[in-house]
């Protein structure tokens, strides 16, 4: 499903045969990687990850192909984001590291241990 939603991110709009094409160009590009899988080829990818993907209501077909739910667009980008490499996050950067460590600073000693005062516990 990872990789579904990582094509999906670079085509809004996908068909079967396009997502198997797809899912057969990452196999091949990333033949050095482990896959931890019980389907071995695109197309057993593809219909288990299309399987999981309609039931929880995060994409819908029509005509044109396959398209991710708009509603559920941080979700997609959230699985998708899960296949970067160690090396592709230190190279893209990570913008929300300042916000998260300012959320994590230390609480300051109550006053009357800043004074000197040992403080009560209890």
């Amino acid at each position: 499903m990872t990789l579904a939603a990582r094509i999906f991110t670079e085509q809004p709009v996908v068909s079967d045969p396009e997502m198997i094409a797809s899912i057969e160009r990452y196999q091949h590009e990333w033949r050095d990687r482990i896959w931890l899988l019980r389907e071995k080829t695109a197309e057993e990818i593809w219909r288990t990850a299309k399987d999981l993907v309609i039931l929880r209501h995060l994409i819908a077909g029509d005509a044109d192909g396959w398209r991710w739910n708009e509603s559920e667009l941080p979700l997609r980008d959230y699985y998708a984001n899960s296949l970067l490499t160690f090396a592709e996050v230190k190279q893209r950067g990570w913008p929300d590291a300042p916000r998260v460590a300012q959320a994590f600073q230390p609480v300051p000693p109550p006053p009357e241990a800043q004074a000197g005062k040992p403080a009560l516990h209890g």
